[in-house]
């Protein structure tokens, strides 16, 4: 049976795995997607996260980013219409082959 709360030192070390995740894709939203602004780092990191570790591979998430990456907008602003439905059905067709 599950515990229902983690011990202290559980509970540290995945915080410390989680900000280390965090950290690694901040760096990765800056230095290979060129996002330079904070809030599209955070936006980003947050997709990643929540939907899939790949789903900037999906051809409407990397128009998204090249769209920020040109200066044309900010990613925030590129993602303003996307919804969890959306965010899912991509999620979905990058497991079937159909977003790379």
């Amino acid at each position: 049976m599950a515990k229902p709360f983690a011990s202290g030192r559980d509970q540290l070390i995945d915080d410390e795995a989680l900000a280390q995740q965090i950290d690694t894709l901040v760096a990765e939203a800056r230095e290979d997607r060129g996002l330079v602004d904070k809030a599209d780092r955070r936006c980003y990191v947050e997709q990643v996260l929540r939907f899939h570790p790949t789903i900037y591979r999906h051809p409407q998430m990397h128009a998204r980013l090249e769209q920020a990456r040109a200066g044309e907008m900010d990613y925030v602003q590129a993602c303003a219409d996307l919804d969890e439905p959306t965010m899912r059905r991509f999620v979905t067709e990058l497991s079937l082959g159909q977003g790379s």
